[in-house]
């Protein structure tokens, strides 16, 4: 159920009593066009308070019961009994002045309608007056998404005889952004659905975003085994990196690590030393030190050896 209510009968009785004036409103006026409930000169409507509790299930029995009480020393309504039968619990509820508060009813309903046909009378089109109704959906989409023909796809539902409300704008805004982070173009699936007829957009092929940018290669290790050797690949891939880094600042760079990576030592050449001699002769050599400094610091460990 959709509850309304008038903001200056909020202002003055509170928002739970502006509710129910709005309900007892809308069946008095009812009743009062159809002839119906007419006693003491006044239209009445009735309610048990167990209509009440399913009329409105937020509030409790002690809150409308309040609410009710409230009305009544208020002197919005008065409070009858015209049931048949004595042990008939309905109560009667009519406005003490009903000319005022129908009379409010009306003219808040003469409003709105107005205000909904105000863009059609003064001859403006349908499609302008859907667009002003989803103006701000619309721009939220076009801004978050990026794209700049949601207005045509809104015109060819509606040449569809298939309008979209502001609930399907809003799940189309989710369906373009999960096609986006997909990889899809969101204009060009709109454009697609157009074409095609379609009440829906869908991904399509040819709206399928190819990634040219070059894909990110993992750093592989600096050395082979335990040889201490440098592998070939690490050092091909570290020329590679400076080659991306000084591509579009200096040109003759790049001469220059495309010169480095041709003067590679060949990988199998490398694995080959690795495994035979250069295994044995390297394992407690990983940082490639000069033979003539290793031999120096044996000398000197002698040395001081002799000298203890």
């Amino acid at each position: 159920m959709e509850l309304s209510f008038d903001s200056r009968t909020a202002k003055e009785y509170g928002i739970g009593c502006a509710i129910l004036i709005r309900n007892f409103q809308f069946w008095i006026a009812t009743n009062q066009a159809n002839g119906q409930n007419l006693k003491d000169n006044r239209t009445w409507s009735y309610m048990t308070m167990e209509g009440f509790c399913k009329l409105f299930p937020f509030w409790s029995r002690d809150q409308i019961r309040r609410l009710l009480t409230k009305l009544t020393e208020s002197d919005v309504i008065i409070k009858g009994s015209f049931n048949k039968n004595s042990f008939d619990r309905t109560s009667w509820y009519a406005f003490r002045d009903e000319k005022r508060w129908i009379k409010q009813y009306l003219d808040s309903k003469i409003a709105k309608s107005s205000g909904r046909n105000r863009q059609i009378r003064s001859g403006e089109s349908t499609k302008s007056y859907i667009y002003n109704n989803h103006k701000d959906i619309i721009k939220d989409i076009e801004q978050d998404i990026e794209v700049k023909n949601l207005k045509e796809f809104l015109d060819h539902r509606k040449d569809l005889k298939s309008p979209m409300s502001s609930i399907a704008i809003a799940k189309l805004k989710n369906k373009l952004k999960k096609l986006k982070e997909e990889g899809y173009d969101p204009e060009i699936c709109i454009d697609h659905a157009i074409m095609n007829g379609w009440k829906s957009v869908h991904g399509v092929d040819d709206a399928k975003i190819v990634d040219n940018s070059p894909r990110k290669r993992k750093e592989p290790p600096k050395y082979v085994g335990k040889s201490g050797f440098i592998n070939p690949d690490w050092s091909m891939w570290q020329a590679q990196q400076n080659q991306n880094a000084n591509k579009s600042s200096n040109p003759s760079l790049c001469d220059e690590t495309r010169n480095s990576i041709q003067q590679t030592p060949d990988r199998r050449a490398i694995e080959h030393m690795a495994g035979s001699t250069g295994e044995q002769e390297h394992r407690g050599n990983p940082f490639n030190v000069p033979q003539d400094h290793q031999r120096g610091d044996q000398e000197g460990q002698y040395k001081d050896a002799d000298s203890s």
